[in-house]
């Protein structure tokens, strides 16, 4: 064999290989496959809180007149009966059931230093716009949730204006992410589901929501919500570079799904 066939085998056996591991990493991690849903049933309720949370008021100490001299450090969001905005329900092991309907566009923005949304779903295999709206350096890092905290990406934004997209294969696990800013905005953060089916929904101002099209069976129904409280400051000659929190709630019910019928389940995000 000559050498530049022998070079060139030697590329494509690598090429075979790196291929062969990226598919493996990401088929290992899907196990939901799509069908049509005949005769689907429903599951709604609402997340009601217990408890009272302390929010805290953090000198931003830089970039206040974008920024804002001081912010709130809140972290949970209240509305008619008690009702929590911006929690998780999803149903855990289901393993078939309807596509996500891929018309998406998700976009994660930075407006006066906060990130928008908040909470965020991304469905596994979609890529993720990333923009700065602010006049200010923005670095946007993405770990994921958990200890230790692995990173992502870690991507710097100068510009007003500019945007980056996260293509899919830079995201290579279902599970849940944490943003922050590594650019003395230590009180920006904003949470990302990584999706691997469409059986969730975020509760709304009020905490309702409401999943449809469920094939019926029995299922482990999930709420979670982030940590709240403050555990920790990280500072750097007395300024705050990094807050880490307490760790998210999470809570599981069994749930019956019939044909066809809708059914209520109510939830309590009971503070620690």
């Amino acid at each position: 064999m000559s050498e530049r066939m022998q070079t060139r085998s030697t590329f494509w056996l690598v090429a075979l290989v790196l291929f062969a591991n990226t598919y493996s990493a990401r088929a290992g991690v899907l196990g939901y496959r799509t069908i049509k849903v005949q005769n689907g049933g429903s599951v709604r309720g609402m997340v009601r809180l217990s408890g009272s949370p302390n929010d805290i008021t953090v000198t931003t100490g830089k970039d206040d007149k974008i920024c804002g001299a001081t912010v709130p450090l809140a972290k949970l969001s209240s509305g008619r009966n008690g009702g929590v905005k911006n929690a998780i329900v999803f149903i855990q092991n289901i393993v078939e059931g309807k596509p996500f309907d891929g018309t998406g566009h998700y976009l994660l923005d930075q407006k006066k230093c906060r990130y928008s949304p908040h909470i965020m779903v991304l469905p596994f295999g979609s890529p993720l716009e990333i923009v700065n709206s602010d006049k200010v350096l923005h670095n946007v890092h993405i770990s994921e949730l958990g200890a230790p905290r692995m990173s992502i990406l870690n991507i710097a934004q100068p510009i007003r204006g500019q945007r980056s997209m996260i293509q899919a294969s830079q995201i290579r696990k279902t599970g849940f992410l944490v943003a922050t800013c590594d650019a003395g905005h230590p009180w920006m953060n904003a949470y990302i589901m990584v999706a691997e089916h469409p059986y969730y929904a975020i509760t709304d101002e009020d905490g309702n929501y409401a999943i449809e099209d469920i094939p019926p069976g029995e299922y482990r129904l999930a709420m979670w919500h982030e940590g709240i409280r403050v555990a920790k400051v990280d500072s750097d000659r007395g300024k705050p570079i990094r807050y880490e929190y307490e760790d998210p709630y999470l809570t599981v019910s069994q749930v019956t799904i019939e044909k066809r019928r809708p059914v209520k389940i109510d939830f309590t995000l009971q503070l620690r």
